[in-house]
């Protein structure tokens, strides 16, 4: 008898929070599994350019810029950046060059900070502006030095991040990359 009434106990202290729980959340299992974006105070990861690579080839009309950014997370929870897209401007002339985006998810544990690479690529009218507006050519004895320098703008900058299945979607503010390219190119025949 004892151990009947122990076991009634031991049932009825165990599922008893189990059905609260799920009673304070109208029923739906789904909501008291998995958190509510209510749930969660979000705030976007802090991003900070650390770095770039260029590959310019203006005769071929080439021009690819990856960025190197450094993203720490702030929240304590795991997040996992799903997505980063964005259009390419020229800061100087406010024109639209290309777009970019994330090369690959970066998964961020709680107070971790983790490299991230953007590919930047320019449509042919966005590396014309950059030849015509941004690009310098100088005789320096039998070489020519081709010089490219102007900063660009990172704009309409989309975020998707996951946070214990839950995905946020949200707008970052805009920010600037400086990109400086020189390259001598040799004349002789």
């Amino acid at each position: 008898m004892i151990r009947l009434g122990l076991t009634l106990l031991t049932v009825v202290l165990f599922v008893a929070p189990l059905i609260y729980g799920f009673y304070q959340y109208g029923g739906d299992l789904n909501y008291y599994l998995k958190p509510r974006v209510e749930e969660l105070s979000l705030t976007p990861p802090t991003i900070e350019v650390v770095g770039y690579d260029s590959r310019i080839d203006l005769e071929e009309g080439r021009f690819e810029v990856g960025v190197v950014l450094n993203v720490t997370n702030s929240l304590p929870y795991q997040i996992k950046v799903e997505s980063l897209s964005f259009d390419v401007l020229c800061a100087e002339h406010e024109v639209k060059l290309g777009n970019g985006q994330l090369r690959e998810p970066v998964v961020l544990g709680v107070g971790e900070h983790e490299l991230a690479y953007l590919d930047l690529s320019l449509t042919p009218q966005g590396v014309q502006h950059v030849v015509f507006e941004h690009t310098s050519f100088n005789i320096e004895g039998p070489n020519a030095v081709v010089t490219v320098d102007l900063t660009l703008k990172i704009d309409n900058v989309k975020l998707k991040v996951k946070v214990s299945e839950v995905e946020v979607e949200t707008t970052l503010p805009p920010w600037e990359v400086p990109i400086y390219h020189r390259e001598v190119v040799g004349l002789g025949g």
